[in-house]
């Protein structure tokens, strides 16, 4: 369907229109199509648009799809790609808590790293007070080590239960639950930026679907779990490669703002 408005209409009112079609997708559920029946769907009625409508500037966001790179993008030859093992990529950790501490009012705290599809992982924030009392039981502990429940940014988290098999990039310290791995390159020599980070999060989270039906992977079962990557004549993981291929992707320009202050909710 193409939707031509009657009125004259700005590019922010079409944004908002579009969010509250949007909300009623739910209704077209379980292969029910919204063709003929669109007609007459109910919206607000348009004097209730909300102010900041009307005020927003959406040509603030001019140019975010621009690459960070010019040069072309190169295919994903997959004759070049070869089979590893996790455990010899990553160094696989685990996660901390069962009950994470309450969750923090600040306008700075840590991540809390759940099993989520959403959010890049983050289920809540914590105060540092907070991370360093309370033990992973939800019972308060503060002679335990804070280094048991802070882990180090530039690492993929991956959800081994719940929304399993879930990958994302984290660019600063953060503390997690027991259903995320965090993940941190073996290799010394590289430094898990964030390009090179999302590129790996996306080929992680494309073989989730192994993990569908319940199936948890739990730290027993991925270290000998594989991952497939771009190799080099030498048959080593390529990573030049993978960071300049995300370069030359849309809106690859913006990842240099996916790290803002440690423990930011901004």
């Amino acid at each position: 369907m193409v939707l031509t408005a009657k009125l004259p209409m700005s590019d922010t009112e079409k944004l908002w229109w579009a969010l509250c079609i949007t909300a009623n997708r739910f209704r077209f559920g379980f292969g029910r199509q919204a063709n003929r029946t669109l007609k007459d769907l109910v919206l607000p009625d348009a004097a209730t648009m909300p102010d900041w409508v009307i005020r927003a500037d959406v040509s603030n966001y001019a140019g975010v799809e621009a690459p960070f790179s010019n040069e072309p993008l190169q295919p994903l030859d997959p004759a070049h790609w070869k089979s590893f093992r996790y455990d010899s990529i990553f160094k696989i950790r685990k996660g901390y808590y069962n009950r994470k501490p309450p969750a923090s009012e600040s306008g700075r705290a840590i991540p809390f790293i759940g099993a989520t599809e959403y959010k890049n992982g983050i289920t809540s924030y914590v105060s540092e007070e907070d991370l360093a009392a309370y033990s992973r039981d939800g019972s308060i502990k503060p002679d335990e080590p804070l280094e048991r429940k802070l882990f180090p940014g530039e690492c993929v988290t991956v959800s081994n239960n719940g929304s399993v098999g879930e990958a994302f990039y984290q660019p600063v310290p953060f503390t997690c639950s027991h259903d995320v791995n965090p993940l941190y390159l073996l290799d010394k020599g590289i430094r898990l930026a964030p390009r090179l980070g999302l590129f790996l999060a996306t080929v992680i989270r494309a073989d989730k679907y192994r993990w569908g039906y319940g199936r948890k992977w739990r730290p027993i079962r991925m270290p000998s779990s594989n991952i497939s990557l771009p190799v080099t004549s030498a048959g080593l993981p390529d990573w030049a490669y993978m960071e300049q291929y995300v370069n030359a992707l849309p809106y690859s320009a913006q990842v240099d703002h996916l790290a803002p202050g440690a423990g930011s909710q901004q």
